[in-house]
């Protein structure tokens, strides 16, 4: 699916931008992870390809002390944000407060889209870098 739409993407002759999980067959992706952003408890790996140029955080990516799924929360308050099983020490509803505080502070989410959720901070960081390139593209013209 994904080499189907990037070439319905090219074809249009606009800046896309394609985002998918670590090992998806994404061209020269750059990788962001949540210790490479404040607020963030969660390493939550995602992928972004572009046909614009994107660099990666100056923030070098650490190794969070994340569990395992359903294993509860890191010492370094990290939690692994995945699945509808139980986790380790917090309650349902309790579940669903600390994954959206570990993805940045999100409260308008339900556990299942939490589950699949870009964090805010990886679509402001993307978000910049296409505002600047656009900005760029339209004063040459």
């Amino acid at each position: 699916m994904i080499p189907q739409t990037r070439e319905l993407l090219k074809a249009s002759g606009k800046p896309y931008i394609i985002e998918n999980v670590s090992g998806s067959p994404l061209i020269n992706p750059i990788k962001l992870f949540g210790s490479q952003f404040k607020n963030l408890y969660t390493q939550r790996e995602r992928w972004f390809e572009s046909n614009i140029p994107l660099k990666e955080p100056d923030q070098a990516r650490i190794k969070m002390k994340t569990p395992s799924a359903g294993n509860g929360i890191g010492e370094d308050g990290s939690i692994s944000i995945c699945g509808n099983g139980g986790v380790r020490g917090l309650k349902s509803k309790q579940i669903v407060l600390y994954w959206g505080f570990a993805m940045g502070g999100i409260d308008w989410m339900s556990r299942e889209e939490l589950a699949e959720a870009i964090p805010p901070a990886y679509t402001e960081f993307i978000g910049k870098q296409l505002k600047e390139y656009l900005s760029v593209v339209s004063e040459r013209r």
